[in-house]
């Protein structure tokens, strides 16, 4: 199950800093760098991805819906952080 899970967060974590790094320089990079380098467990996305596989999907089909629920829970934490 390891391997699985630290599969689901490499993909997400360079999903999500391919995003961050095509962002202009400015605070808001700034702030979504940080909560990048705070890592984390990525459940959100592993949830998401173990959710589309017992239904038939495709772990590539959900990535990018997995990185959007990670980076909306990031934004609550920078939120919660202002």
């Amino acid at each position: 199950m390891q391997p699985y899970i630290e599969e689901t967060k490499r993909a997400v974590d360079s999903s999500i800093e391919a995003i961050v790094s095509s962002q202009s320089p400015g605070a808001c990079r700034q702030l979504l760098a940080s909560a990048v380098r705070m890592g984390g467990l990525r459940e959100r996305p592993l949830l998401c991805r173990i959710a589309a596989e017992c239904c038939g999907g495709h772990w590539d089909d959900v990535l990018p819906l997995a990185v959007g629920l990670e980076l909306l829970h990031l934004s609550s934490l920078i939120a919660d952080d202002i």
